[in-house]
């Protein structure tokens, strides 16, 4: 009987230890997914004011050439095809499996001229 006593009382130790293990990894799970919405947001809110300072200064129908002027002084461009992309910098990954994206402006031109621009994310070269 003595034993049995004993049994109980070591499972229901480690069955309070395994609880509040599982608490603990569920709040820390909760406050990086706010934190980490928290960056997105402030990164889309910097991308947007990249956006809004693009607008006001290249309207559309904006020679490419006169674009390409102001996005050289960019910290991080990329070119794919007829569009720019201009990073303001990066945020975390929405999926556990890929590293942040970046984010920020893209600028399309058609016939070397501006068409539209876009606040976007793209993570090309971290996820599989």
């Amino acid at each position: 009987m003595l034993m049995i006593v004993r049994q109980t009382k070591l499972l229901v130790g480690l069955a309070a230890i395994l609880s509040v293990a599982v608490i603990g990894a569920g709040g820390r799970y909760a406050v990086s997914r706010y934190r980490d919405e928290r960056v997105r947001q402030e990164m889309r809110a910097k991308a947007q004011a990249l956006k809004h300072e693009i607008d006001r200064r290249f309207p559309a129908g904006t020679r490419q050439s006169d674009f390409m002027a102001f996005a050289k002084l960019q910290l991080a461009m990329r070119t794919v095809q007829d569009d720019y992309s201009l990073s303001i910098g990066k945020e975390p990954s929405r999926v556990w499996y890929c590293g942040p994206w970046d984010v920020g402006v893209v600028a399309h031109f058609e016939a070397d001229r501006l068409v539209s621009t876009t606040v976007t994310t793209w993570g090309f070269f971290n996820c599989p």
